[in-house]
């Protein structure tokens, strides 16, 4: 069975987003505090990121 990253990818990048990324909080530590998004949820210990076409 594929991973639940690999999954998520996989549906994101069917619906038409392309590039998407999946890290967690701690990678995005060391960036400005708007960058952490435990700033607006406290419990959050993953990221999901991706970008649309305009």
């Amino acid at each position: 069975m594929d991973s639940i990253e690999t999954r998520l990818t996989s549906l994101a990048m069917s619906l038409g987003a392309n590039p998407v990324g999946i890290t967690t909080t701690k990678a995005l530590s060391d960036g400005p505090p708007s960058a952490d998004p435990r700033n607006l949820l406290p419990s959050t210990s993953s990221v999901i990121s991706f970008a649309l076409p305009g």
